[in-house]
């Protein structure tokens, strides 16, 4: 009865509250409200507005709240608005933006729609314009990190998108700098957004304005609703980690030192942890670093109005009674000089304990490199679409001659009025070339003063920028005026800039350019960016000094060195764009062998230019992005600086076959060598071979009789201060026929092939260190040779009549005097058999457990053969089966034996004998289950 009651008099206060909008009239709806609460047994004391399901939002473990507001009941305190049941006023204290873009039609409002946190929110009732809702001021100091985080809801959007952001404000309220939260649109349900905020370090900061927005990314919307609720603003202890250095690479390990700064927490005695971690992430070092830590009351005076401070606003908009105004906190630094082992890739982490068990971790990470020599003029740069970000133009040139390049891809297009920046642009490129770097202006997007001359917003295609000679050369003038004598190469758009290819009367266009920037310089060189897959341009005469090659996703290496030799650029050169395996989808084994092989196919292939695409780029970037080092970026330094400038010399046959290349630079030599499958590789390359990986760290060699034992993985390594000479000698070495004929009992004779490579003349022994099973060996061959002589040897071989056919290994003994004493051997490979002639063999055990023995022959020449076949089983009777008449085709006979169980781990053996012929084949094979 008494919940009958109270319902029929809420419906009656209703109508009233309806009709008259008056203060009491709303005091006497909440009393009724209330009373329905107790009389349903659920009223929950001190929620904001929850509902007894739905629970405290979950907050950032480690935040202490600042600001709280979930537009529930009580944020309308002054009754400025109700309008009708299903808007409820507007909040107090927190203003809407005003402007043309910002219409007042716009309808905002609170809502007695629900989200996950409260009963209420936020709406804002689309209608062709934008809409901006700001907090009331909330004090802060730059002492702190700070975490925004509150519910997003959308429907039907179409170009709109909501978004809430953060806007430190110093003390007269000024904007210093913004945050924003990620973009959500189209039709989305109620989405819990968090994002987090450092103060900028300014003094003058003493405030934070929350935003909430609904903006374009086109045309506005008509229609649709956003809804915001539970906005909320939380207090993080700030915590820095740093080194001396802006970019964090070091040439000796002893200047490093890390510094962990922290501000904001309450506890005044605390620890640093520290660990130092190499490029797989093994802990070489830890040490525990007490903070020395002092108080810092964050002190900032209330402002004059009380924004953000006073007791209405508190109330109304739940601001934490402890706030920055007046909360001890402490300050402190800790300092640590980890003892780095040498070159290589390193992490140094610092963690902090925090509230609940919950600890703060900060991490860098630094190389140390090799002081190797960087060779001027190689084929290696950087592309920069960003410019000067991360790193100012002085920074940039500390750090680019340090990365193994002679190139840099820049952006250059300033304003007439921008002194400031052609100065800065003109000095970089001067500094650049001290450093035996050649810059490369990129001439992408017209500065923000010109682009309304170009028409339309956004990045803008290079082909759309360079149409109208009218508007681009009077825009350009400046930068070619005050830049052509220092750049003598220039690009038309960035690297990922398609709107050239299929532009019609493309050389016309390219030419008048080209004769544009002409009158500014000596020598102008253009280029254009290009795609691999849509073909080069084909002319008896191109107007462009090279074309940038890329294509995304990105060419394996295989497939770059079929490109480069089908690219036929006629006068161009062919600079190719690489562009790493995105992080967060592939292993950093696979991400540095894909850079490393591409970098070596690009070399391989005769390109002239070899660019990393955008280096601090987050995912595929060689950087971080805030401007230190990520882990390909010594795999990219590393084998830079030791294929650039070199010649390929060939590849070596080694024992187990793994890839690799020889490269020469003058009289020094460099392998690099991999391998899919972990294994060790014995060679001799010479006495003084050094090993070292793709982050710089040079490892130990082991040597066993006389060679060089090599751990070769998936990851290329380099070989360094390979003997020229021994290299040279190793790939001369050839035999002039790949194969023997399977003819036994009579010889055959072998002849071996080598030049003196080395710089003197020498005499020595060869001998051929053939397969026991062929029979003996031939009588080694004695040999004197002058500087650059070829010789001949010739080798008699006499087969034994039970050898198998196939390929084997021959190993050739070779002992060398001149400057000095060799003894090493070279390894090939030869065929018994083959030719025209083929027998292949299988076998299986079938479900009767028979063994079943297939052996198919096959002639590949007219010839018409006959071969009688005998198949030797262990302990069991010999089968014959003959092949007749065969002439251009393929032959199949089948052999069942019982019981093939038995015969399993056995080796069998098939003879084949030519009928009226003195050919013979043998074939020996493992019966597996």
């Amino acid at each position: 009865m008494l919940v009958l009651c109270a319902t029929r008099l809420m419906s009656a206060l209703a109508v009233r509250c309806t009709r008259r909008p008056h203060p009491r009239a709303r005091l006497e709806w909440e009393i009724l409200c209330l009373m329905m609460a107790l009389v349903a047994g659920g009223l929950c004391f001190g929620c904001s507005g929850l509902s007894a399901s739905q629970g405290a939002p979950q907050r950032h473990p480690d935040a202490s709240s600042l600001f709280h507001a979930d537009f529930g009941d009580g944020f309308d305190r002054n009754y400025d608005g109700w309008p009708d049941h299903n808007y409820d006023g507007w909040p107090d204290h927190w203003k809407r933006r005003r402007s043309p873009e910002y219409p007042a039609y716009v309808k905002i409002a609170l809502s007695k729609e629900a989200s996950p946190a409260s009963e209420g929110s936020l709406k804002v009732a689309l209608n062709g314009g934008a809409a901006a809702i700001l907090s009331p001021p909330i004090p802060v100091t730059n002492r702190f990190r700070y975490v925004v985080e509150g519910y997003i809801k959308t429907e039907q959007l179409t170009h709109d998108v909501a978004y809430i952001s953060l806007t430190f404000q110093d003390v007269n309220q000024r904007p210093v700098a913004t945050v924003k939260s990620e973009p959500i649109g189209k039709s989305t349900p109620w989405k819990q957004v968090r994002f987090e905020a450092i103060a900028p370090e300014d003094d003058t900061v003493r405030s934070a304005v929350i935003g909430l927005h609904v903006d374009s990314t086109a045309e506005m919307d008509l229609q649709g609703a956003v809804l915001f609720d539970d906005i909320w603003l939380g207090r993080l202890p700030q915590i820095s980690l740093e080194t001396g250095q802006r970019y964090n690479v070091y040439a000796d390990p002893q200047d490093l030192e890390v510094t962990c700064t922290v501000s904001g927490v309450p506890e005044r005695e605390l620890q640093v942890v520290y660990q130092l971690l190499d490029v797989e992430g093994r802990e070489l070092e830890r040490a525990t670093v007490p903070l020395n830590g002092r108080s810092d009351l964050a002190s900032h005076p209330p402002h004059a109005d009380g924004a953000g401070g006073s007791d209405a606003s508190a109330a109304s908009h739940h601001i934490s009674p402890a706030r920055e105004t007046d909360t001890a906190v402490y300050f402190g630094r800790a300092t640590w000089r980890p003892h780095v082992p040498g070159h290589g890739f390193y992490t140094v982490r610092a963690v902090v304990p925090g509230r609940g068990g919950a600890d703060h971790r900060r991490e860098l990470s630094l190389v140390v490199i090799r002081s190797d020599g960087q060779p001027r003029g190689n084929e290696f740069g950087w592309s920069l679409p960003q410019g000067e970000k991360p790193l100012d133009l002085n920074a940039l040139v500390g750090l680019l001659r340090q990365t193994g390049i002679s190139w840099v891809k820049f952006p250059v297009w300033f304003s007439a009025d921008d002194t400031r920046q052609a100065d800065a642009l003109s000095a970089f490129a001067e500094r650049l070339g001290l450093d035996g770097i050649e810059m490369v202006g990129m001439l992408d997007q017209p500065p923000p003063a010109q682009r309304e001359l170009f028409g339309g917003s956004g990045d803008l295609p290079a082909a759309g920028v360079f149409a109208d000679v009218g508007l681009w050369q009077p825009a350009l003038n400046p930068v070619m005026t005050r830049l052509s004598l220092k750049i003598r190469w220039w690009q038309l758009g960035r690297d990922d800039d398609d709107s050239f290819i299929n532009y019609p009367e493309l050389i016309a266009k390219i030419d008048e350019v080209k004769r544009q920037l002409d009158r500014f310089g000596l020598v102008v060189n253009v280029g254009l960016p290009w795609r691999w897959l849509h073909g080069v341009p084909v002319a008896d005469k191109v107007p462009w000094a090279y074309l940038s090659l890329r294509e995304e996703p990105p060419l394996t290496a295989d497939e770059q060195t079929e490109f480069l030799a089908q690219a036929d650029t006629g006068t161009a050169q062919r600079w190719v764009v690489i562009h790493p395996l995105a992080r967060s989808q592939y292993s950093l084994t696979t991400r540095t062998h894909d850079l490393v092989t591409r970098m070596l196919a690009a070399k391989i292939g005769g390109a002239q230019g070899i660019f990393a695409s955008n280096p601090f780029d987050a995912e595929h970037g060689l950087m971080r992005p805030e401007g230190t080092p990520g882990e390909l970026f010594l795999p990219w330094r590393t084998t830079a600086l030791m294929i650039s400038g070199t010649e390929r010399l060939g590849s070596l046959q080694l024992p187990l076959g793994s890839p690799n290349q020889v490269l020469v630079r003058q009289d020094r030599a460099t392998m690099v060598v991999w391998n899919e499958e972990p294994t060790t590789e014995e060679v001799f390359l010479g006495a003084n071979v050094r090993q070292v990986d793709l982050w710089g760290r040079e490892q130990p060699l082991k040597v066993a009789d006389g060679k060089q034992v090599i751990a070769v993985g998936p990851l290329p390594i380099f070989l360094t201060d390979v003997d020229p000479a021994i290299a040279r000698w190793c790939m001369s070495l050839q035999f002039e026929q790949q194969q023997l004929a399977n003819v036994f009992g009579r010889p055959q004779v072998l002849s071996l092939r080598v030049r003196n490579p080395f710089s003197q003349g020498i005499t020595g022994e060869l001998a051929l260190m053939t397969p026991d099973s062929w029979g003996p060996r031939p009588v080694p061959f004695s040999f004197k040779m002058s500087v650059n002589e070829e010789r001949v040897f010739t080798f008699p071989i006499t087969l034994r009549s039970d050898v198998s056919s196939g390929q084997y290994d021959v190993r050739i003994d070779c002992q060398i005097s001149g400057d000095q004493d060799y003894h090493f051997d070279v390894l090939r490979t030869l065929e018994i058999g083959g030719g025209n002639l083929f027998l292949e063999l299988s076998a299986r055990i079938d479900d009767q457990g028979q063994l079943v023995v297939e052996q198919q022959m096959v002639n590949q020449s007219d010839e018409v053969v006959n071969f009688s076949c005998y198949l030797h089983i262990p302990e069991r009777r010999r089968l014959r089966k003959q092949v007749y008449d065969l002439g251009r085709g393929r032959d199949k006979k089948t052999y069942v034996i019982p019981n093939g169980a038995e015969l399993v781990g056995k080796k069998i053996w098939l003879r084949a004998e030519e009928i009226g012929g003195d050919r013979i084949r043998n074939y020996r094979l493992v019966v597996e289950r």
